[in-house]
């Protein structure tokens, strides 16, 4: 047996490797409420997965996609990881992320051992598997939590790309945003550079605003043209609003981004998003019931944008590129989401706004 080393959890046994076999990677169970550990064989070879003990049965967590920093690669498809003892059962897709499930053998008598309460991961699953459609807190009190987080995620539409022929593709998330900077009165629309890189010249992108029924159309659509300011190491792109659709935008309320920069660690936030190509949710509690929040910083982006990347747990799914990320307390924009593994990540909103502001002031 060779040992795994955890890199993600404090305290936690390895999960073990059984090296025996040439051709099949067989898992030991952990003896803790849950575990990460990295495949070694097979088509996944690299990807992570997550085992955690739920009673005698097992649940293996497998997502879907990881960053690569400026594009995705999407899980190859491969069978499910062999666990000694345990029976693979079948498997679920919720979001990003396929949950295996597994019941003990019968000729096998694993011990019994629940999540234990002081489980780090456990209790924090790396991200959130909840993301509240936006049209089931229309109806919540207008001073609400839930009827504020409302009121803003107004402001949140689906960037869509409309070919020549009317096909409708749905790219991912954008927001209309006003400029930090004084003197500065336009409307601006803001996602990532990703998210619009694709143009074959013949088709138009669109805004949509509003878009929470999936049997209706938008409220309205605010047309992304001309050239955008744009930076693809940072992967932003911001789009102004004209002029004679300025009046139409500001009924939606634009965002504010945060004076002071970043948020900290331990910030709660939301998230208002078009997950998978869909209608609007807003992701505000984590797996377990608690706010999302901002769990630390990085820098990601290199070292010319020392932590200024911000790690959250809210919902992390394709199409969630290019949403805001938006304090609770202020309800003010502190970053950019552009995406991640498991846990998202998001560029620093100002860092964003101060490397595009000459553009924006030569665009104008």
């Amino acid at each position: 047996m060779t040992t795994i080393p955890s890199s993600s959890m404090s305290g936690a046994p390895p999960a073990t490797r059984n090296t025996d076999s040439a051709s099949d990677e067989i898992i030991t169970a952990p003896n803790v409420g849950a575990i990460r550990y990295t495949m070694s064989q097979g088509p996944d070879a690299n990807w992570d997965i997550a085992i955690r003990k739920d009673g005698n049965h097992l649940r293996v967590y497998k997502p879907l996609w990881r960053n690569l920093g400026f594009g995705r690669e999407n899980r190859p498809p491969a069978p499910p990881p062999k666990i000694a003892g345990y029976q693979y059962q079948g498997e679920t897709i919720q979001g990003d992320v396929s949950t295996l499930s597994y019941t003990p053998e019968a000729t096998s008598t694993p011990g019994s051992v629940a999540p234990s309460n002081d489980d780090p991961w456990a209790n924090t699953f790396p991200f959130s598997l909840t993301n509240t459609l936006a049209r089931t807190l229309k109806s919540s009190p207008a001073q609400s939590p839930e009827g504020i987080k409302y009121h803003h995620a107004r402001a949140v539409g689906a960037i869509v790309e409309i070919k020549p022929d009317g096909q409708v593709n749905h790219l991912g998330t954008g927001f209309l945003a006003t400029s930090p900077y004084d003197g500065d009165s336009n409307i601006y629309v803001v996602t990532n550079s990703h998210v619009i890189r694709a143009n074959d010249g013949k088709s138009r992108k669109e805004l949509w605003l509003g878009y929470e029924n999936p049997n209706s159309d938008p409220e309205e659509r605010i047309a992304l043209s001309g050239r955008p300011a744009e930076n693809a190491g940072l992967d932003y792109a911001i789009f102004r609003v004209k002029d004679e659709d300025k009046a139409r935008a500001i009924h939606f309320h634009p965002l504010q981004s945060n004076p002071s920069g970043s948020g900290f660690i331990g910030d709660d936030i939301y998230m208002p998003n078009h997950a998978n190509r869909s209608i609007k949710g807003i992701s505000y509690r984590d797996s377990s019931g608690r706010n999302t929040r901002i769990l630390q910083m990085t820098s990601d982006l290199g070292s010319k944008y020392r932590n200024q990347v911000l790690v959250h747990n809210a919902f992390n799914s394709p199409g969630t590129s290019g949403s805001p990320i938006i304090d609770s307390h202020s309800h003010n924009v502190v970053a950019l989401n552009f995406g991640g593994i498991g846990l998202g990540r998001a560029v620093n909103i100002l860092t964003v706004w101060t490397d595009a502001r000459p553009q924006l002031q030569h665009e104008t």
